[in-house]
């Protein structure tokens, strides 16, 4: 019965994925919540299915169905393989936010950063709940004092907003469940919005065009780090993602309403822990 039970989630999972549709039109705070609940919650499901698997044993019956072994080495393996990966990330993740302390703390226009001698320009926070803001010496010889400010409010927003605590997490979810469908096309979705959103809180405090401008300078060079680990300004990996945020910043069409907290939005909690209800029928 068990193995049954983690089918019908893995089901559900992949269900919810090819019911995903990106919007490209629309309101961008629907835009966000569906994307990061595509990306999200089917990874949860199977995660609080399998610990509920664990809880109830291998011994018993659930609806009147007796239960085997089998369903619960898949879901001891399956969380096995979610806590390996979620400690190489964690190790990974230390040891770049390790590398960055390392180099000088300097104060640039009211924001310390960790400068880095590097050529090539470049700005990103890097860390977990309090990352460090790295900026290379590049970036400060290529842009100038304006739009260097320009890049720091957009790097502040990544700190406002704790993009690089929750996209850990959400990266740690997405190499779970690589195998699901439309996993990579969700990332690079929320990547984007990712990026916008801090554009759009870097609007709000600095010239949008100045913002731009900077973006164009900079996303010319090579990225220096670009994974689950940093939260860079020039995160412009695909022409069509560029051409978005710039499009994004000379409209000025995005709105302020994207991430921010809606009632309903516990509702996708309580979808990605309802598997623990299955304890109840659990003899």
């Amino acid at each position: 019965m068990h193995l049954i039970v983690f089918g019908l989630a893995l089901l559900g999972a992949v269900g919810w994925r090819c019911g995903w549709r990106s919007r490209h039109q629309g309101d961008w705070s629907q835009r966000w919540m569906s994307t990061w609940q595509a990306l999200v919650l089917p990874p949860l499901w199977l995660l609080s299915t399998a610990i509920a698997i664990l809880f109830m044993g291998w011994q018993g019956t659930m609806f009147h169905v007796a239960v085997s072994a089998w369903g619960y080495v898949i879901a001891a393996i399956f969380w096995a393989i979610a806590l390996l990966l979620v400690l190489i990330a964690s190790i990974q993740a230390w040891q770049t936010h390790q590398q960055i302390c390392r180099h000088p703390l300097r104060n640039v226009a009211g924001t310390p950063i960790r400068l880095l001698p590097v050529s090539l320009p470049f700005a990103a926070q890097i860390g977990f709940w309090s990352p460090d803001l790295a900026v290379s010496q590049g970036l400060l010889d290529c842009l100038t004092r304006p739009q260097i400010e320009a890049v720091l409010a957009h790097e502040r927003a990544h700190h406002y907003y704790r993009d690089t605590f929750w996209f850990f997490w959400w990266g740690w979810l997405r190499r779970l469940t690589s195998w699901l469908p439309r996993t990579e096309l969700l990332w690079q979705e929320l990547l984007l919005l990712r990026e916008l959103r801090a554009d759009a809180w870097a609007a709000r405090q600095v010239d949008p065009l100045l913002l731009a401008e900077s973006l164009l300078e900079v996303v010319q060079a090579p990225m220096l780090l670009a994974d689950d680990r940093c939260a860079a300004f020039a995160d412009c990996q695909t022409p069509q993602r560029f051409a978005a945020r710039i499009e994004a910043l000379i409209a000025g069409d995005w709105t302020s309403g994207v991430g921010t907290r809606q009632p309903w939005r516990w509702l996708t909690w309580g979808l990605a822990i309802a598997p623990f209800a299955l304890i109840l029928w659990h003899h």
